[in-house]
């Protein structure tokens, strides 16, 4: 698990400021009043470094509308700090090309045990079944690999988000909150056929401890819990990308590993932990970067974590 010391409070302002630079630099219509946000959604391949990766998404989107498969491109995609574009950008080459070896080392680096090969991938993937998501958005992973072992590994990456996502019911001000671990039935969405609760005693998330808790973890962490229950039925390993300059997720502060991941992370069951892990994007860009042919790096770093006009 990589971690780090966040002491930049005003990381994303100079983030912001960068990305202006660079969409200045090429040329981007952007908002006037936001120059780090290019002018219109439609302008999102932009926000794209490699085109063949754009190019890959649109096929994508074609192929699965084709199959009746939805692939949501998040509305502001066209965001300098998109998490959806930067993802696209971070590993998306890889994909389009089928460098699957240096992906390998990625999750390697992550602390993933495979026995085979990544050898597939796919971006926001769905599966209604899992939950019972009949009807609205369902969970969605940001990105899948798969190996040739029939292994998986469900990714989830954030960038300037400050949380994984409230339950709706509760941000609505329609539930008290109330921890429902102890009965089911206290939950709206369990009640309304949703296999949250049925899965999380499935796989084992009820100890002690989160059934003394007072408060609903579905009701602040609800993103993360989903996406790890996600992985488990499918029997795969959960991976979070972070970024070390948000100390949201994870970092270290005063000799103790803090954020919200470390939070749920601790309160599993330590076969669980074995399924779970956390890599930064400034851990996976040595990586990248000691692959040579890797050209588009140059442009990744300067986009995103160079002061615009260093060199």
């Amino acid at each position: 698990m990589s971690k780090t010391n966040n002491n930049n409070r005003n990381w994303q302002q100079a983030l912001a400021r960068n990305i202006a630079g660079y969409y200045k630099e090429k040329g981007y219509a952007t908002s006037l009043r936001y120059p780090w946000v290019l002018a219109r959604r439609a302008d999102w391949h932009k926000n794209i470094i490699v085109p063949e990766v754009w190019r890959y998404i649109e096929q994508q989107r074609r192929e699965r509308r084709r199959k009746k498969v939805s692939m949501a491109l998040h509305r502001w995609l066209h965001h300098g700090f998109s998490s959806q574009a930067f993802l696209f950008n971070l590993l998306g080459p890889l994909i389009v090309n089928e460098q699957w070896h240096i992906l390998d080392e990625i999750v390697r680096e992550a602390g993933i045990k495979l026995v085979g090969q990544i050898s597939g991938a796919d971006f926001e993937l769905e599966d209604r079944e899992v939950f019972n998501e009949a009807r609205g958005q369902p969970t969605s992973v940001d990105l899948c690999l798969y190996t040739n072992n029939e292994e998986k590994v469900f990714t989830e990456f954030k960038f300037t988000e400050k949380t994984f996502g409230w339950c709706s019911i509760f941000n609505s001000g329609n539930c008290d909150g109330k921890n429902p671990a102890n009965d089911f039935d206290l939950c709206y969405l369990h009640r309304t056929d949703k296999k949250y609760w049925l899965l999380m005693e499935k796989h084992g998330l009820l100890t002690e401890q989160l059934k003394m808790s007072l408060q609903c973890p579905f009701a602040t962490l609800y993103q993360l819990y989903r996406i790890i229950l996600f992985a488990l039925e499918k029997n795969g390993h959960f991976l979070l990308l972070y970024d070390e300059r948000n100390p949201c997720f994870l970092t270290e502060y005063d000799n103790n590993t803090r954020g919200l991941f470390n939070v749920v992370y601790e309160a599993l069951p330590a076969a669980v932990r074995e399924k779970c892990h956390a890599l930064s994007v400034q851990s996976l860009l040595p990586i990248l970067k000691k692959h040579k042919k890797l050209r588009w790096t140059s442009e990744l770093e300067k986009k995103y974590f160079r002061e615009y006009g260093e060199t």
